[in-house]
């Protein structure tokens, strides 16, 4: 654990986008910098090297806009309890001067072993373990109906009960995305059965306990409403306080407590419900807010080969102009709509400047966009606003794009 503070420490104390903040008032602090010991221990790899050559540190800090709040940005969300559960009876006792460990095993998704495609299990199981021994005492199963993929495992205060992810909430369907809300689970420590389910309005990312009496919790994707960070009290069940990625100016990943204050690793990118890094930090790349994907474009470039970008679902957050007519999303509609909006930011973000040799390929004969390429080059002579590329962007789409026909058969189109 000493080692993880210090390596969260030192990263936290590099990054721009990280905020010290307590859920009250904070005080000017001075950061030691970092030892040359400790820069030892993360050596520069090539990957560091080549993203330092698109942007480095001391670029973002001379263009660096803070766009957090000040003040007291504390938010609050009502817990909601969505079922109760007798805890059951012991299954196991523990004794006097021993450690024990507890964990949540099972996921909503298959998983891959020694290179072979294992059976999904029905439902998470909780389990607790000597710590000296590494062996495990007892086990539960829990229903089928609070299976949820695993995350953080960890206790209240005073040991009485472990929490876990739960189903989603108002949904127990067992399987949920990865990126998207969950409830969150109370287990009685001694019989490992669930005592109740609620809806905190996030899904669980990490916790740890702050100052002997409360948990510290972050979200690994929230509701609307929800909370990005806050503090909940086992003994009431109810969240006390918290922030959103909306008052942080960024996008939260993960959060650590001396319990003075509660220290917040960052991304200065896109934020609010679900603005997490990677499968929704792909969403923030396609609206050009981030550009942590150049080092992967530059290899493209690099290796003269062709990017196949194919379509997906909308992402809830960005559907609500689909609410009341499912029917457009997907394939009849939506699929054209995202790829091809993806595709023009793409010839608007300066990137084909960076990269000349680039080659995308797009189907369905182009998402919409050879039938409507001289309206927008037409158009964008007098409306620019914002455009970031050097050239007219018919040139680039011309340049760098190819259409192929998959799904879209049509003669006259073609």
């Amino acid at each position: 654990m000493l080692l993880k503070r210090r390596n969260i420490y030192y990263v936290i104390h590099a990054a721009l986008g990280v905020y010290l903040l307590s859920l009250g008032e904070f005080a000017d602090a001075q950061l030691p910098t970092m030892s040359q010991d400790s820069l030892d221990q993360y050596p520069t790899s090539e990957h560091d090297r080549r993203v330092s050559a698109i942007e480095s540190f001391d670029d973002v800090l001379e263009g660096w806009e803070r766009r957090a709040r000040t003040g007291n940005i504390m938010s609050t969300y009502d817990v909601q309890v969505i079922a109760t559960y007798d805890p059951g009876e012991p299954r196991f006792e523990p004794q006097p001067g021993k450690t024990y460990f507890y964990e949540n095993l099972g996921t909503s998704t298959a998983f891959y072993s020694a290179g072979r495609r294992a059976a999904a299990v029905e439902g998470n199981q909780v389990v607790v373990g000597d710590a000296e021994t590494k062996e495990v005492i007892a086990s539960y199963m829990l229903a089928p109906e609070l299976r949820s993929s695993m995350h953080t495992t960890f206790m209240s205060p005073d040991g009485r009960y472990v929490y876990i992810i739960g189903s989603p909430s108002g949904e127990p369907t067992g399987l949920v995305a990865l990126a998207g809300s969950a409830s969150l689970v109370k287990v009685d420590a001694l019989t490992l059965q669930p005592v109740k389910q609620m809806n905190v309005g996030g899904r669980l990312h990490h916790g740890q306990i702050f100052r002997d009496e409360y948990l510290l919790i972050d979200t690994f994707g929230r509701d609307d409403d929800g909370l990005d960070l806050f503090l909940f009290d086992p003994e009431t069940d109810q969240i006390i306080g918290g922030v959103r990625d909306e008052d942080l100016g960024g996008a939260t990943y993960t959060a650590y407590t001396d319990d003075e204050y509660i220290y917040v690793l960052m991304e200065p990118v896109g934020y609010g419900p679900m603005a997490l890094t990677g499968y929704i930090g792909a969403t923030n790349l396609g609206l050009g807010r981030i550009t942590a994907l150049r080092p992967f474009w530059g290899t493209v470039s690099e290796l003269d080969v062709p990017f196949y970008l194919h379509p997906r679902m909308q992402l809830p957050s960005r559907a609500p102009i689909y609410d009341g007519h499912p029917w457009l999303k997907s394939a009849p509609w939506g699929f054209a709509i995202e790829t091809s909006i993806h595709s023009l930011r793409m010839c608007g973000s300066g990137m084909f400047d960076a990269y000349p040799n680039l080659k995308i390929i797009i189907g369905h004969l182009g998402e919409h966009i050879p039938y409507d390429l001289w309206r927008i080059v037409a158009r964008m002579r007098f409306s620019r606003r914002e455009y970031r590329g050097n050239r007219p962007l018919g040139e680039y789409f011309l340049d760098h794009f190819y259409i192929t026909t998959s799904g879209n058969f049509q003669d006259p189109a073609f």
